[in-house]
């Protein structure tokens, strides 16, 4: 599957669109049937807009929550920690990621339980977390996002 170019983030307005752009980046980056990427995934109390499984062990590998190019990114990286949040399971000691959408950019962030941390890739192109936030574009970003998804693959 390719990767949107600038005519899809052009047209990544609304928040459906938005999510089907970044539904084609997920599904590029993680292919089926190694990984599925499943819409309006329900994980109470939370339904996320799009959640990443490895089928092998159908481990959620993150969720993801889009909005149109218009809403605020503090709000933006509130809902993602709280589908952060939703993902764990009970007793769960380690972190987990999420993803926030708004239009053609997003932010990654990191979750330990308690509190968030952003996800992004430093000046010397190392992939970190910290409270630096990072606003990703689809088209200008590419090995950004990348280098950040196959690293959250990692993680978890």
């Amino acid at each position: 599957m390719a990767w949107p170019n600038a005519n899809v983030a052009n047209v990544m307005i609304e928040e459906a669109i938005s999510n089907g752009g970044w539904n084609a980046v997920l599904s590029s980056v993680f292919p089926c049937p190694a990984y599925l990427v499943i819409p309006e995934q329900q994980m109470s109390p939370r339904r996320f807009d799009l959640a990443l499984v490895r089928v092998a062990d159908t481990q959620l590998i993150f969720a993801f929550e889009g909005k149109g190019n218009n809403f605020n990114w503090d709000n933006l990286a509130g809902e993602v920690q709280q589908c952060c949040k939703a993902t764990r399971s009970q007793g769960f000691q380690g972190k987990n990621y999420g993803m926030g959408g708004r239009g053609p950019e997003c932010i990654f962030l990191e979750f330990n339980g308690t509190q968030s941390s952003y996800v992004y890739v430093n000046n010397t192109g190392v992939v970190v977390t910290g409270q630096y936030r990072q606003i990703y574009h689809i088209t200008t970003h590419q090995a950004q996002i990348t280098a950040i998804l196959l690293w959250i693959a990692t993680k978890v």
